[in-house]
């Protein structure tokens, strides 16, 4: 996740000459960018924070009962059942 938010950073930070550029060119027709500028970053940055990413864990043997005796033996929550 933190080379996807440095380059959704990276990619704003050349929003803004991309469109001087664009604009030297084209002239006025062309929008300064600010409308741009902030909403394609801000999505990026929610895909990356919401988009469903690989992981390495496994499933604890004993299922949802075994998770529950794990987490209770960990909390210290009494003996184990």
């Amino acid at each position: 996740m933190a080379a996807g938010t440095e380059r959704a950073a990276a990619e704003y930070e050349a929003e803004p000459a991309r469109f001087a550029r664009l604009r030297a060119r084209h002239g006025d027709a062309v929008p300064g960018g600010a409308g741009v500028a902030g909403p394609v970053p801000a999505r990026r940055l929610e895909r990356l924070r919401t988009e469903e990413r690989p992981t390495w864990a496994r499933p604890l043997p004993g299922g949802r009962d075994g998770w529950s005796r794990v987490a209770r033996e960990v909390a210290g929550s009494g003996p184990p059942a």
